[in-house]
C-alpha cells in the first residue's frame, strides 16, 4: 500500500487523528508492522502506531475495527486448528500454545470483564448476559469449522 496522496489526508486536528487511527486499523488488518504503520500514517514511531491502534480498538470508533477483529479471530482460529491435532496426541507445548490462543480469542471477543474483586483482574462474562450474545453475534466470523466437533 504505498504512500497516500497528500491531498487525501485531513490537514489537522480531530479529523486527521481519526483518519490516522482508521488507516492504522486498515494497515494492521492487512498485516503491516507497527513500524510500517507509523511510516505510512505519519506517526513519529512504532509506539505511537501501537497506541493509536489500541485506542481505536478500545474506543471502537473506527468502522474498520469489526473487520480487524474478524481477521484476527480467523488467524487465531487457523492457528488453533493447526495446534489441535498435536494437543490430541499429548504434546504439552502445543497444549500450552492452544490455551494461549483460546485466551487471545476470548479477549478479542470481549468475553472477559474487569473484576476488581478477583485477583486475576478478569472474570468470564456469563453466557446469559446480553453483552455475551451481542459480542458473539457481531464479532464471530461465520467461516471456519468448529474445533469442538
Amino acid at each position: 500500500m504505498g504512500q497516500s496522496r497528500p491531498d487525501s489526508r485531513p490537514k489537522s486536528g480531530h479529523a486527521l487523528a481519526m483518519w490516522r487511527r482508521s488507516r492504522a486499523v486498515q494497515l494492521a488488518t492487512a498485516g503491516y508492522s507497527y513500524d510500517a504503520i507509523a511510516r505510512e500514517v505519519g506517526y513519529a514511531n512504532r509506539g505511537t502506531a501501537w497506541r493509536a491502534l489500541d485506542k481505536a480498538l478500545r474506543d471502537q470508533v473506527v468502522e474498520d475495527v469489526a473487520l480487524y477483529r474478524r481477521v484476527q479471530f480467523d488467524r487465531l482460529d487457523r492457528l488453533l486448528a493447526s495446534l489441535w491435532p498435536l494437543c490430541e496426541t499429548g504434546e504439552l507445548k502445543a497444549f500450552a500454545s492452544a490455551l494461549r490462543t483460546l485466551d487471545l480469542q476470548n479477549k478479542l471477543l470481549g468475553l472477559y470483564e474487569a473484576d476488581e474483586q478477583d485477583s486475576s483482574g478478569y472474570s468470564i462474562v456469563q453466557p446469559d448476559n446480553p453483552v455475551f450474545h451481542a459480542k458473539v453475534e457481531s464479532d464471530v466470523p461465520e467461516t471456519g469449522e468448529s474445533l469442538a466437533g
